[in-house]
């Protein structure tokens, strides 16, 4: 459900709740909307849902715009779905598609379980969390998860670092970064000894 807080801490279920498992937020500057989940709300509290049948998956991160960011928002699912989304009309286009669906173009990502989202340097940048397998379950050591960026424009993505990843993020939060041609990311993950810090600085990992 889609839950309202209010001052005196009533809770309101949202009528436009339509279920699943979000883990995505961020706030566009631009339109001064908070998209939390597939659910975007105004500076009003008006809120506004995209069917999960026009934007399949999980959403778990959004991100800023390399090319329109004034215009539109990525969503990702944690099943290495990407969309843009125009923030106005809510319009999606689908650029990868979840890997639960059949066909269409896919990601083709390494592990599961997407977890962060972000935009900076002319990339955004997934990361995800698991890997298929029982062997991923008795051995902390073999290979799993990722961190990748894609250029908006290539046919495929490009593996970063074959480790778990989670959040992705840089200096401007849940806004995105002010300057994102400068500014760095950052993405915090793990391997089997030790944790991990991925630092996106002057165009290098």
């Amino acid at each position: 459900k889609l839950y309202e807080i209010d001052e005196a801490l009533n809770v309101v279920v949202r009528p436009e709740s339509q279920g699943g498992t979000p883990a995505n937020r961020m706030i566009h500057r631009e339109s001064q909307q908070l998209f939390i989940g597939p659910y975007a709300i105004d500076r009003n509290g008006t809120v506004r849902a995209i069917p999960y049948s026009r934007m399949p998956g999980r959403p778990t991160g959004n991100a800023r715009h390399l090319t329109d960011p004034a215009n539109k928002i990525y969503y990702a699912s944690m099943e290495e779905g990407f969309y843009e989304v125009d923030v106005r009309t809510l319009a999606v286009t689908e650029l990868f598609r979840d890997e639960q669906l059949k066909e269409g173009r896919k990601a083709n990502l390494p592990g599961y379980h997407g977890k962060g989202l972000y935009s900076g340097q002319g990339r955004l940048i997934y990361a995800n969390n698991g890997e298929h397998g029982k062997e991923a379950q008795a051995r902390p050591d073999i290979p799993s998860g990722v961190l990748a960026s894609w250029d908006g424009r290539a046919e495929a993505w490009t593996v970063v670092r074959r480790n778990q990843f989670t959040e992705v993020t840089g200096p401007g939060g849940l806004e995105g970064n002010a300057n994102p041609a400068t500014d760095p990311v950052w993405s915090v993950g793990w391997d089997h000894r030790s944790l991990l810090l991925m630092v996106l600085s002057a165009g290098k990992w």
